[in-house]
């Protein structure tokens, strides 16, 4: 039996034990979580990541560029439980501020896997997740 993930309007996860919704994006590298700021897009929608004394900091603070906006982002190393898998360690991001420049914002849940070596590993290199499927009329998630 292949593991799937229910994602009616995105997917549903948890980082350390707290639940988050995320909009699946295949041109999305990592994954990200909103932080306690009100700038960071946290809300009912999405989550809110309250500090883990579980998830360990690794003093890296970058601004990414997508979605039309650029985000601040602290990097952690954590636990992430998906549907039927968990990770762990993980690298993840949580959202420090978001600037939009134009476009629409939300909290992506990436789903690229290859990276340039310059970029910090993708969620997907993380795991050992070796394919997914979208089935869009049944709203699944297969990987």
């Amino acid at each position: 039996m292949v593991p799937t993930v229910d994602c009616p309007t995105g997917a549903s996860y948890s980082v350390e034990g707290q639940r988050f919704r995320a909009v699946l994006d295949t041109g999305s590298p990592f994954l990200l979580v909103p932080g306690r700021l009100p700038a960071s897009g946290c809300d009912d929608r999405w989550g809110c990541f309250a500090d883990s004394t579980a998830s360990v900091a690794l003093g890296d603070a970058t601004t990414e560029g997508f979605g039309g906006q650029d985000v601040g982002v602290e990097w952690r190393r954590g636990r992430l439980d998906f549907g039927d898998f968990s990770f762990s360690p993980i690298n993840f991001g949580v959202v420090t501020s978001s600037v939009r420049k134009g476009g629409t914002s939300a909290i992506y849940l990436g789903l690229v896997r290859d990276r340039v070596p310059r970029v910090r590993p993708t969620l997907l290199e993380q795991t050992d997740i070796a394919a997914f499927q979208f089935d869009f009329p049944r709203r699944r998630l297969t990987l």
